[in-house]
């Protein structure tokens, strides 16, 4: 119906960074080599169930949603030490002293319930109610959670003035939360 409708979307984040620093001989510092390698995936998958609809003065905007967020990295730092064996020859194994490498990859998935509603009086008085749970792998069986209310006054409503379009007080309280990252 018109009222009652689903919306689904996909978004992902990707990239690669290469970061290669060379020291040379002849320059004021020892020779060397550094590098640092860093992949990055994030994608999230949502689906929201809408429904608005107006009663008279009476107005409703609402929606429940559900959210999967997957995000991995991995990242490879290595630096030469003791300058280089083969000057102008950049990479780890030809390093003076043994390199220093060192690789970290993590992995974490967020998986949350979020719910919206926005209710109106003659367009111009609105009452906004949300919260969100979510449960992250960073905190095993333990969710977290962000409720909010807020109140609004269209002004303008009130206000003939040329000069003015658009106006709106608006006041709320939130409670944020975070997992450890």
């Amino acid at each position: 119906t018109k009222q009652l409708y689903l919306v689904g979307n996909v978004f992902g984040d990707v990239y690669s960074f290469v970061n290669d620093e060379r020291t040379a001989v002849g320059s004021a510092s020892l020779p060397g080599y550094f590098k640092n390698k860093r992949n990055y995936s994030e994608f999230n998958y949502e689906a929201r169930l809408h429904f608005d609809d107006k009663w008279g003065k009476f107005s409703v905007n609402s929606f429940v949603g559900v959210n999967r967020r997957q995000a991995k990295v991995d990242v490879m730092t290595g630096t030469t030490n003791g300058g280089l064996v083969i000057p102008n020859f950049y990479n780890f194994s030809n390093s003076r002293e043994l390199p220093t490498v060192s690789e970290v990859s993590s992995y974490k998935r967020v998986n949350s319930v979020y719910e919206s509603a926005s209710f109106g009086y003659k367009d111009t008085f609105f009452v906004d109610v949300t919260n969100r749970t979510d449960w992250s792998s960073a905190l095993p069986d333990k969710p977290y959670n962000y409720p909010s209310v807020s109140g609004s006054i269209v002004i303008s409503n009130f206000i003939n003035a040329k000069w003015l379009n658009f106006a709106k007080i608006r006041g709320g309280w939130a409670n944020v939360s975070s997992d450890a990252d």
